[in-house]
């Protein structure tokens, strides 16, 4: 396990062995996923404030207090670990992993992500591989309904390309994320003129294909890396 270092970006160290699974036939970890929830959160969502104030606010959850959420019991612990500003957000964006295990870091086989709008009391749940991660999804949905004290909790399975092989979820969950967070920065001025139709992926076609965001990711880090 090499533990140099590639990249430092604000919150989120990337090692060289994490920068190797951004390629070809690898299976993404959590630092992969919260690396470019990082990224868009720092270059597409910190003007959010700055704006109109009936623009969306969108909350990127990273994977590891999405984890949190799902496997510890301590409520007060979560309430106090969990960022005050997801109190504040109309669409929050959960990535979710399987592992049940919260001994075993880095576990998990599968990862899929939940949208949670806010307005509409919605959980929507985007999964490359055919609803395998609907029970862990639901778990996570349950914790986190109980923490924003949503009264009732609305899932719905969203139509989502499907991956080809064993390793690619975390890419297309990244995908979505990138996809949906421009579509919303795009197209919606305010919540009034939000609607769920925007949040319907209707083919492959409307987000980056896995090959591409893998290229796209590698060499966004090596733009990063020279640059900083």
């Amino acid at each position: 396990m090499s533990r140099e270092i590639v990249l430092l970006y604000h919150d989120v160290v990337l090692y060289k062995d994490d920068f190797e699974l951004l390629k070809d036939h690898q299976w993404l970890n959590d630092t992969c996923i919260e690396f470019y929830m990082e990224y868009l959160e720092k270059t597409k969502l910190t003007s959010q404030k700055d704006e109109q104030e009936n623009r969306l606010t969108i909350f990127l959850l990273k994977p590891g207090l999405t984890y949190l959420i799902s496997n510890i019991q301590d409520a007060q612990f979560l309430a106090s670990a969990i960022p005050r500003e997801i109190y504040m957000a109309d669409i929050i964006f959960l990535p979710i992993n399987n592992n049940q295990n919260p001994t075993r870091a880095g576990g998990g086989t599968h990862w899929s992500l939940v949208v949670y709008l806010k307005a509409q009391q919605q959980f929507l749940h985007y999964d490359s591989a055919h609803e395998f991660n609907t029970v862990a999804a639901h778990v996570t949905v349950e914790r986190i309904a109980a923490l924003l004290d949503v009264k009732e909790i609305r899932f719905l399975q969203m139509l989502t390309p499907q991956q080809d092989n064993g390793t690619d979820c975390g890419v297309f969950v990244i995908a979505i994320i990138d996809h949906l967070v421009n579509r919303i920065l795009t197209k919606s001025a305010g919540a009034a003129n939000f609607v769920m139709d925007e949040m319907q992926i209707s083919s492959a076609n409307d987000i980056t294909s896995p090959g591409e965001m893998r290229l796209r990711l590698q060499q966004l880090v090596e733009q990063l890396r020279v640059a900083s």
